[in-house]
């Protein structure tokens, strides 16, 4: 169950605060560099549900997955293991819930712009884990040479 559905008028109230925290006047972060910091926040306070609300729509805004991963492995270095690990497993259940789970979805996906893609869930969850690599692999290669040579 969403909070959209349970709580409209909290979504609401939190989407405007969300939409004022990313179109401050005067700031000069990058909306992709703004997203980061509110996710290494959040990481940072323990705040893993609010993680999870705020996650996809990062995504959605263009944060390229590997930069979250990245993050979330930084913040084992600096949080600790057992206070990173939430983060990791929000991040792979969203990543997953994008739908990345094949070599057609990491095509699909960079072929529409992304430099990268969630994919490792989609590795993790594969019959024949190395098979699932190279499929990736081969639509990773084949959507950026399509991409590059038009």
């Amino acid at each position: 169950m969403s909070l959209q559905s349970t709580d409209p008028e909290y979504t609401q109230r939190l989407g405007a605060f969300l939409e004022e925290v990313r179109n401050e006047p005067g700031s000069m972060l990058e909306p992709t560099t703004r997203w980061l910091a509110i996710l290494a926040t959040l990481t940072g306070n323990g705040s893993v549900d609010a993680y999870k609300e705020a996650l996809p729509q990062a995504l959605q805004e263009g944060l390229d997955p590997v930069a979250v991963k990245e993050m979330v492995y930084q913040a084992t270095d600096y949080l600790g293991y057992g206070r990173a690990l939430p983060f990791l497993h929000a991040t792979n259940e969203v990543l997953t819930a994008a739908g990345i789970s094949n070599g057609q979805d990491v095509y699909n996906t960079i072929i529409a712009g992304a430099d990268a893609t969630g994919s490792s869930s989609g590795v993790a969850k594969a019959a024949d884990r190395a098979a699932m690599v190279d499929e990736m692999i081969a639509a990773v290669r084949k959507a950026w040479d399509e991409r590059h040579t038009k």
